[in-house]
C-alpha cells in the first residue's frame, strides 16, 4: 500500500474537497489539496469537540521510511548530506536542495521512499493551510501539505532544538513497521499549532508516549507503553512484536510511562491524557488506537476492556514474613517471603534447587483471564534451566500454565502437559522485568516481556485454577501482582 498518494485522485478527499465548509479546521489544508500536484502521507480530520487534539493516520514503515538509508536514521542522522539539514528552512532552497542536482540525486527527494518521509516530515513540522514544492533530482516538482505544526519555524528558518525534538517525537509516533494505516489521535504541548491535551472516543486506547531527536548523529527515538498498549494490537504498532523498529524503550526505565513519567494537566476521567516529561525527555508526543484501521481490517483484541480483580504491592504485609493471601505448595517453609528490593516484595529466596516451588492466590478461574507482574531473578541455580514463572489456571492437583523468563535463554510457556516454545529476549540476573501471561477464550495463550508480544502457544488444554508465581533451578523477586478478566 502506497501511503504517498496524491489526494485529489482519491474519491473520500475528492468528497471532502467539496464539504470543506463542513469543517473549518482543516478548510484551508483540503483547498490547497485539490489539485492534481499536492501529496501528503495519509487523510486527516479533526474533531470538533477538541480541535487542538489531532487525529492522524500512521502509514510511515520503519522498513523503507524512519531506517531506509536516504531516511531520517541514515548513518549521519538528519543533518547528515544525505538527509535534511535543520539548519536551512524546509522551503529554503538549501532545505532539500531541490535545486541542486547532486544533492537531490542523493537526498530524500531522489526516492519514493525518501518522498514518503518528506511527507511527514512537512505533515509533522507545519500547521494544516501551509506547503512546501520540492524538486527531485529530474526536476518533477512535489507538494508536501503540512498538518500538525510541532515545527512552524521550520517553514522558512531554522530548527532548533525544541522544534527538533518535537518533529522527531511526531515522526517516530507515526511508524507502522508493517506499513498499514491506523487510526491514531495525538496528544502533546498544547502550546504547539494543532496539538493539545484531550481524548476522542474513537481512539479508546493510550497506546504509548514517543520522544527522541532524530537529528543528532546518531540518532535518538524512544518510547514508552501507554496503559492501554495490549488493547487492540495492531500490525506495525507497539504490542505487534514488530520487526526493525526504529525506536527502543529508555535504557533503565520502567516499561509503562505512567511509572516513570510526569503527567499532562490535563484528565481524562481521573486519568492523564498524555505525558510532559519522561526521564529527561520534555517534547512528548502520547498516541491514542483506535479500533480499526484506515484499509477496513479490524483490529485484533487482546483483554479489551479488561479491569484487575486482585493487585497486591506487598506494601502491607511484613518483612520476613509469607505474603498474606498467598499459599505456598512445594519447597519448604520460609521459602516465600516478604523483602525488600527498592519496595516490598515477594520473592522465592531460599532455594535454587531444580524443585518446582509455587505460592497461589486470588479466586480460582475460568475463561479470558491475564496477570502481570514485575519480575528479577535473582539468582540462578546449578543444575537445569533457570525460571522465574508468573502463572495462570495453577490448581492443587498440579496443574499450572506459566510465562517462564529464563536468563540467558528467553522466555517460555510451561505447562504441566507441555512447553511451549523458547522465545528470544535478553533475560538477565537482576534486572526486573515487566511479564504478562493471557489467556483468550479458545484456550491461545500470548506471553508479553517488557510490554513486547514475543508469541502465542494453545496448549491441549486449559483447566480453571489459580494465579500463581513460582520458581525452577533459581530465586526470584516478584511485585506488583496484577489479575484482570474483561
Amino acid at each position: 500500500m502506497s501511503i504517498l498518494r496524491s489526494i485529489s485522485a482519491d474519491p473520500m478527499v475528492a468528497s471532502q474537497c467539496r464539504r470543506i465548509a463542513l469543517v473549518p479546521a482543516v478548510a484551508a489544508m483540503l483547498i490547497a489539496g485539490c489539485s492534481a500536484e499536492v501529496y501528503e502521507a495519509g487523510v486527516e480530520t479533526v474533531d470538533n469537540a477538541h480541535e487542538m487534539a489531532v487525529a492522524s493516520s500512521n502509514g510511515l514503515s520503519a522498513i523503507n521510511g524512519l531506517s531506509a538509508i536516504n531516511g531520517l536514521t541514515a548513518i549521519n542522522g538528519l543533518m547528515s548530506v544525505n538527509g535534511l539539514s535543520a539548519i536551512n528552512g524546509l522551503s529554503a532552497i538549501n532545505g532539500l536542495a531541490s535545486a541542486n542536482t547532486v544533492a537531490g540525486a542523493l537526498g530524500l527527494m531522489s526516492t519514493a521512499e525518501g518522498r514518503n518521509t518528506v511527507a511527514y516530515l512537512v505533515r509533522c513540522a507545519l500547521p494544516a493551510g501551509h506547503s512546501i514544492t520540492k524538486q527531485d533530482q529530474n526536476g518533477v516538482s512535489y507538494t508536501f501539505a503540512g498538518s500538525l505544526g510541532f515545527g512552524p519555524s521550520w517553514e522558512n528558518g531554522a530548527c532548533d532544538g525544541y522544534c527538533q525534538r518535537f518533529v522527531s517525537a511526531c515522526l517516530i509516533a507515526h511508524v507502522n513497521t508493517a506499513g498499514v494505516h491506523v487510526p491514531l489521535w495525538l496528544d502533546s504541548d498544547p502550546q504547539n499549532n494543532g496539538v493539545g491535551w484531550g481524548t476522542n472516543p474513537s481512539y479508546p486506547a493510550q497506546e504509548g508516549s514517543f520522544m527522541g531527536n532524530l537529528f543528532t548523529s546518531p540518532p535518538i527515538a524512544y518510547y514508552c507503553n501507554g496503559r492501554d498498549w495490549d488493547i487492540s494490537i495492531v500490525p506495525g504498532r507497539i504490542g505487534a512484536n514488530q520487526v526493525n523498529a526504529p525506536y527502543k524503550m529508555i535504557p533503565g526505565e520502567p516499561s509503562y510511562c505512567q511509572d516513570f513519567c510526569t503527567p499532562s494537566d490535563s484528565y481524562t476521567n481521573g486519568k492523564p491524557d498524555g505525558y510532559k516529561a519522561c526521564a529527561g525527555n520534555n517534547q512528548i508526543v502520547t498516541v491514542w488506537r483506535g479500533l480499526t484501521a484506515i484499509d477496513g481490517t479490524t483490529a485484533s483484541v487482546t483483554a479489551s476492556g479488561a479491569s484487575p480483580y486482585f493487585n497486591d504491592t506487598f506494601e502491607s504485609d511484613a518483612t520476613g514474613a509469607q505474603a498474606t493471601g498467598w499459599t505456598r505448595v512445594g519447597g519448604s517453609g520460609g521459602d516465600w517471603l516478604v523483602t525488600t528490593d527498592g519496595s516490598k516484595v515477594f520473592g522465592q529466596n531460599r532455594s535454587n534447587s531444580s524443585s518446582l516451588r509455587f505460592v497461589y492466590a486470588g479466586p480460582a478461574a475460568t475463561g479470558v483471564e491475564s496477570i502481570e507482574a514485575k519480575v528479577k531473578v535473582t539468582l540462578k541455580g546449578s543444575s537445569g534451566t533457570t525460571s522465574a514463572m508468573t502463572c495462570l489456571r495453577y490448581s492443587t492437583d498440579g496443574n499450572y500454565i506459566c510465562l517462564a523468563i529464563q536468563p540467558g535463554v528467553g522466555a517460555q510457556i510451561k505447562t504441566k502437559a507441555g512447553d511451549g516454545p523458547t522465545w528470544s529476549t535478553n533475560i538477565a540476573v537482576g534486572t526486573w522485568y515487566d511479564v504478562k501471561l493471557s489467556v483468550d477464550g479458545s484456550g491461545t495463550l500470548s506471553g508479553y516481556v517488557g510490554g513486547q508480544l514475543l508469541g502465542t502457544f494453545k496448549p491441549s488444554s486449559v483447566s480453571s485454577g489459580y494465579a500463581a508465581l513460582g520458581t525452577q533451578s533459581g530465586e526470584a523477586n516478584f511485585d506488583n501482582v496484577s489479575i484482570s478478566s474483561p
